[in-house]
């Protein structure tokens, strides 16, 4: 019965925690396929988000679930040398990255290989302290209340003070968030199954739990509909 248990918890909260991947499965960009495709569209939409969020080069902005650059590749080139930082589960998936985004773009000598870290619980580096911004960008969508709380406290614990930090959901209003909700192409979300759907109260519970508070939750033109919650830390 434990070992049943055990393995039920393995799987239960999203497909991703833990997918085991081969670097080998991750050639010739291959490692696009892993993060939900429309690469080009979703990559130049974050950026662009950000920018008109006021994102300075001069910024350290972090990358939570980074994953293999599709947002890397136009953060690190608009940023300073070194003020990028990209975290993620899978660390097959920042090396593939690295190899087939960041390298044929010459933006290598842009990167500080300490601040690109795969762990699991969210285990950002101490060294990390100071930054300024980040976002994450369809993490929030796979992760229970649970997992997100702990994403944002630890977060607290390595940027600034009044720093900014903006995560999609798929945001459903009260009346909705028990049943199946359909979104834009083909998706449809749930209260206890991945991919997960939340309300803003859900969203300011965990805030004022983990050290933050929810300035907007706003839609940004994502081709399937998420919204942008955008937290500042107190």
């Amino acid at each position: 019965m434990a070992a049943r248990m055990k393995a039920q918890r393995l799987t239960m909260e999203n497909q991703y925690t833990h997918k085991d991947l081969d670097i080998d499965k991750l050639k010739d960009s291959n490692h696009r396929a892993f993060v939900g495709g429309m690469w080009d569209e979703i990559g130049q939409l974050q950026f662009d988000y950000m920018v008109s969020k006021g994102l300075s080069p001069s910024d350290r902005f972090i990358d939570v679930a980074c994953g293999s650059m599709r947002g890397g590749r136009f953060f690190i080139r608009h940023l300073e040398a070194q003020h990028y930082y990209g975290f993620d589960l899978v660390r097959d998936l920042i090396d593939a990255g690295l190899k087939h985004e960041i390298e044929p773009l010459g933006l290598l000598g842009k990167v500080n290989f300490d601040n690109l870290v795969a762990a699991e619980g969210f285990a950002f580096p101490p060294q990390w302290r100071g930054i300024d911004s980040g976002i994450a960008l369809s993490l929030f969508t796979h992760l229970t209340l649970n997992s997100i709380a702990l994403c944002l406290s630890n977060l607290g614990a390595v940027m600034k003070d009044k720093a900014k930090f903006y995560a999609t959901i798929f945001h459903v209003t009260e009346s909705q968030q028990m049943t199946p909700q359909d979104h834009l192409d083909g998706i449809t979300t749930f209260l206890c199954q991945d991919p997960y759907h939340y309300t803003r109260a859900d969203m300011d519970y965990l805030a004022a739990k983990t050290g933050w508070r929810v300035e907007a939750i706003e839609e940004f033109g994502h081709p399937r509909g998420q919204s942008m919650v955008v937290f500042q830390k107190l």
